[in-house]
């Protein structure tokens, strides 16, 4: 299911994606939540290692979407 943000289509991901990290790199990643969220990521916590990610842009590939939390985290 697609749904529309703006300008860009975002898709709901029907299993989201769990991306591992250190409590502090969770921490980091959701002090930027709004910026993701302006490019179509959805994302929440899910315990103090682990982000769920339940939207992305349709046109971004999960490795993508995974590859720029990480680097938010650091």
């Amino acid at each position: 299911r697609s749904l529309e943000l703006g300008q860009m289509e975002v898709q709901q991901l029907l299993l989201p994606l769990s991306v591992d990290l250190s409590a502090d790199e969770v921490e980091s990643v959701l002090g930027e939540r709004a910026q993701f969220e302006r490019m179509g990521i959805q994302i929440e916590p899910m315990g103090p290692s682990t982000i769920v990610v339940r939207t992305i842009p349709s046109l971004v590939q999960e490795t993508a979407v995974i590859e720029s939390l990480k680097k938010a985290a650091n």
